[in-house]
C-alpha cells in the first residue's frame, strides 16, 4: 500500500514538473512567435517584455490567452519596419500557429492596415466595454493597428436547414458592430518617439 502510494506521488510530481515546464519550453517561445509574425517583427528586434496567460494548457487547450509585450527598435530597424507599413504585400493574412481558427477566409480592406494616432474615441469606448486594457492607448506620436477575426453565419447547411455554416473573417476593430464579438483581437501601437512597439493578442475564452 505504501509502495503504491509512493509511485502515485511521484508520478504527480513528475506531472506538475512536465507541466511546469511547459511554458518556457513550448508556450512562451510560441505565443513570441506569434506576436513577431502577426506584427512583423523581425529576429533582430529585441521584446524588452513580453507575458502570455494562462501558461498552462486546460482540458480545451488555453483559452482566453492573452499575449502581450514590448519590443525597441534600433534607429535603423524603425525606419526598416515603418517604410513598410503601407505595403500590402508585406501585411498580407497570417495564420495563427496552433490556434483555431487559425486564420480569416476573407479579409475586409481595413483589416490589417495601420492608423494615425490618437486612438478614436469610439474605439477607446469600445475597449472599456471588453475590459481591453493595451499599453500605450495615450500616445499622440505614432500608429495603431486594430484587427480582429470573428465568425459570422453563412448559408444552412443542406443535411440540416436549422443548422449553419460559420465562417471566420478578417476586420478592422472599427468595422465592428455592437453585437459583433471578436474571436481574435490583435492591436499595436507603434511609438515614433521611442521607436517602441507594443503589442497585444487577445483571443476569446
Amino acid at each position: 500500500m505504501a509502495s503504491s502510494r509512493r509511485v502515485w506521488v511521484k508520478a504527480l510530481v513528475v506531472a506538475l514538473l512536465v507541466l511546469s515546464g511547459c511554458y518556457p519550453l513550448v508556450y512562451r517561445p510560441r505565443d513570441i512567435a506569434n506576436a513577431r509574425r502577426q506584427f512583423r517583427i523581425p529576429r533582430a528586434v529585441s521584446f524588452q517584455s513580453f507575458e502570455s496567460y494562462p501558461r498552462t494548457s486546460g482540458f480545451f487547450g488555453r483559452e482566453g490567452l492573452r499575449i502581450t509585450g514590448t519590443a525597441r527598435f534600433s534607429e535603423s530597424q524603425f525606419r526598416a519596419y515603418v517604410a513598410h507599413l503601407d505595403d500590402e504585400n508585406v501585411w498580407e493574412p497570417v495564420a495563427y500557429r496552433d490556434y483555431s481558427p487559425s486564420i480569416g477566409e476573407t479579409y475586409s480592406a481595413e483589416a490589417l492596415r495601420w492608423n494615425a494616432l490618437p486612438i478614436p474615441d469610439s474605439l477607446a469606448q469600445w475597449f472599456g466595454q471588453i475590459g481591453f486594457e493595451p499599453d500605450g492607448l495615450g500616445l499622440q506620436d505614432g500608429v495603431y493597428y486594430c484587427s480582429v477575426i470573428l465568425t459570422v453565419r453563412g448559408q444552412p447547411l443542406e443535411h440540416n436547414p436549422a443548422a449553419y455554416r460559420w465562417h471566420p473573417v478578417g476586420r478592422s476593430c472599427s468595422e465592428l458592430s455592437e453585437s459583433e464579438h471578436p474571436t481574435i483581437l490583435a492591436f499595436a501601437v507603434l511609438d515614433y518617439e521611442q521607436r517602441l512597439i507594443h503589442v497585444h493578442i487577445q483571443f476569446s475564452g
